[in-house]
């Protein structure tokens, strides 16, 4: 068992934050940069976006949801950048990802493509419905994740 010297934090090379602009995740992402960044580390936002193109016999409809589907998720990416903000020197590379579908599995998902040593996540999401939903995500994740999981709870 390793032990880390107090007033140190241990060093994850790999840092997952899932954000999805609600409190909550923002704290996460404060907590990652405030205990977690060093210039050997890394760090993925993602983000869980709605809005797949569904098949469907209009081609024009579907090329035109696509497209705006398009749009949102490099808006959302973006916002996402704009997070990091000054913080990034604190980083060796950020990297941001907008990904449709369920959350947990877009969360697996980037995970496993970004070998995450650590993924810090908030406990709650934006509404009282995603409350309930990402509050079973964050479970869900936390006992699926092959990595070290810090979850925050709310005020």
């Amino acid at each position: 068992m390793s032990t880390v010297p107090p007033g140190q934090a241990m060093r994850f090379q790999r840092v997952l934050v899932p954000i999805d602009f609600s409190a909550d995740s923002l704290s996460a992402l404060d907590v990652a940069h405030e205990r977690f960044a060093h210039p050997q580390a890394s760090l993925l936002l993602v983000h869980a976006a709605e809005g797949a193109v569904d098949a469907a016999s209009d081609t024009e409809f579907v090329g035109r949801h696509a497209q705006l589907v398009q749009a949102r998720a490099d808006k959302l990416r973006a916002q996402l950048q704009a997070l990091v903000g000054t913080r990034e020197p604190a980083w060796r590379d950020v990297q941001v990802a907008v990904e449709s579908g369920k959350p947990a599995d877009v969360i697996l998902a980037a995970a496993a493509r970004f070998d995450a040593s650590l993924a810090i996540m908030g406990a709650h999401g934006r509404t009282s419905l995603s409350r309930a939903l990402f509050g079973g995500t964050t479970y869900h994740v936390a006992r699926r994740l092959g990595c070290s999981v810090m979850v925050l709870r709310g005020a």
